[in-house]
């Protein structure tokens, strides 16, 4: 019986609405007024800024999926171009930065709850959301385009609304001083916003479930990418121009805005918002990762079970399993900016990988390359590459001058993910060497 795969079943507006989705979320609506009371009304300028390395990304991106369109097609490229020790590597770190972006998205959508229901636990309320997102990640893709598709929908009016609501009510002086503790502060603020673009590679996991993947991907990147830069710099101007940045640190900073100067009932609505954008960020994590895990037990790094697939061609157990890490790593959170800057410590080492990458495919993947719909050529082949190389250095830099701990915990994180991975590739091949031994 021939073995059912994933279906070919999103297009470019799902597509769209999926990574819109997975980028927008709690991020948009929390790390802005966190942020802010930090470093003052300049972080519109720190959401610029971090654009810079989101626009690189999604270019290798585009490039990536220009060459593969499989299931898990990031973990893939690294392993064709990195190897296979560093693919196992690369494939286990995205779980666990998924995870720790389920928890910290959870979190943070919690406070808005707390927002309308004053006394309810944020860790309950977190843990709750987590579970209903990964039944819902159950029920099929055609299901969960469609609550996407909607929910993005229902986002970008609801952010529309605020910053039109927003707008009359913006006090120039509430934007000076424009560096109240400094320049650095506002450059480091970037590398911690950089988590609200993380995810501008994930539709490349999808594409083995993207309509005529080669040219849609591409389109729904450059997409994306526009929709959520122009969303996050007038967000925040919205939010620092009507009330002092001191105030924003509150967690639910939409919701004190939407109180002082919307018009009643409009704090309850964009609560709300904020809650179903969080929504999109969650069913969009489980969607992706659990299709890296879906690639990687295809691969024979894990158990044959997380391939299989429900009736509508969901991974469901690969769905189940990180749901449940999510919840360990929900309960282990101390700290929103912490978990956002440990995550973006990872992400660039995952830039650099995919950068080099791209510098070796001509002769590590040259019939890929040759035949690619989408590729850089020209000085673009090492212009693109080296600038992202260039950038994800420099933000490294940053975060051991601003976090040490984050720092700490993930270069720890990478060296043990990277020790187990080749302890799993070490008995993968001492048990294919028995294997032909006992066929002799």
């Amino acid at each position: 019986m021939e073995k059912k795969g994933l279906e070919r079943n999103i297009g470019v507006i799902g597509g769209s609405a999926i990574l819109i989705g997975y980028v927008i979320g709690a991020s948009i609506f929390v790390l802005p007024g966190t942020v802010a009371a930090e470093v003052g009304p300049s972080v519109w300028l720190s959401y610029i800024i971090a654009s810079i390395m989101a626009i690189l990304s999604a270019l290798i991106a585009a490039g990536m999926s220009g060459v593969l369109a499989v299931p898990g097609a990031s973990a893939e490229f690294v392993r064709r171009t990195w190897g296979e020790k560093m693919s196992l590597a690369y494939g286990i770190c995205y779980l666990f930065i998924a995870c720790l972006s389920l928890a910290l998205v959870a979190y943070g959508m919690a406070y808005y709850v707390q927002a309308l229901f004053p006394g309810v636990s944020i860790i309950a309320v977190a843990l709750v959301a987590l579970v209903i997102t990964g039944v819902f990640n159950l029920s099929g893709n055609k299901v969960l385009t469609a609550i996407q598709t909607a929910s993005v929908g229902l986002l970008v009016v609801g952010i529309a609304v605020f910053v039109l609501g927003s707008v009359p009510h913006i006090d120039v002086s509430n934007l000076t001083p424009m560096f109240p503790v400094g320049v650095f502060p506002v450059i480091a603020a970037s590398v911690t916003l950089s988590f609200s673009y993380a995810g501008f590679t994930a539709l490349v996991d999808l594409g083995g479930e993207i309509k005529n993947p080669a040219k849609s991907l591409p389109r729904i990147l450059v997409i994306s990418v526009a929709v959520v830069t122009v969303l996050y710099v007038f967000i925040s101007l919205a939010m620092v121009g009507t009330v002092p940045y001191a105030e924003l640190g509150n967690g639910a900073p939409a919701y004190l805005v939407a109180t002082r100067f919307l018009p009643p009932g409009f704090d309850v609505a964009i609560t709300l918002v904020a809650i179903i954008g969080s929504y999109t960020t969650l069913f969009a994590l489980i969607q992706a990762n659990s299709r890296i895990l879906y690639n990687l037990s295809e691969n024979g790094y894990f158990p044959s079970v997380f391939t299989k697939l429900s009736k509508n061609g969901i991974p469901y157990n690969g769905v189940v399993l990180i749901t449940i890490v999510a919840i360990i790593m929900l309960v282990l959170l101390t700290s929103l900016i912490q978990y956002a800057n440990i995550i973006v410590f990872l992400l660039v080492g995952f830039y650099v990988l995919y950068a080099v990458g791209m510098l070796r495919i001509k002769t590590k993947m040259p019939e890929e390359y040759k035949n690619a719909t989408f590729k850089f050529s020209g000085a673009g082949f090492y212009i693109w590459p080296v600038a992202l190389i260039v950038g994800s250095v420099l933000y490294a830099i940053v975060v051991a001058k601003s976090d040490t701990q984050a720092l700490i915990v993930g270069v720890v994180a990478a060296v043990v993910i990277y020790a187990v991975s080749a302890l799993i590739i070490a008995r993968k091949k001492k048990s294919a060497r028995d294997t032909a031994k006992d066929k002799v």
